[in-house]
């Protein structure tokens, strides 16, 4: 189950994406891992960690 950071995070960031006209092709909450995959239509990759952090893969 994601955290709540995660889930704090994971909103806001997938408004800003929309807002830049990127669809979002894969929302995945990886449990061996614990981080949320986001995927988009032009092969942008996001990963959030568990405290909320994101970055680009």
């Amino acid at each position: 189950m994601p955290t709540v950071e995660q889930s704090t995070m994971s909103v806001p960031l997938c408004h800003s994406l929309s807002n830049f006209f990127r669809d979002i092709t894969l929302f995945r909450f990886d449990v061996s891992k614990q981080e949320i995959f986001i995927l988009t239509s032009d092969d942008l990759q996001i990963v959030i960690n568990s405290q909320g952090k994101w970055r680009f893969v």
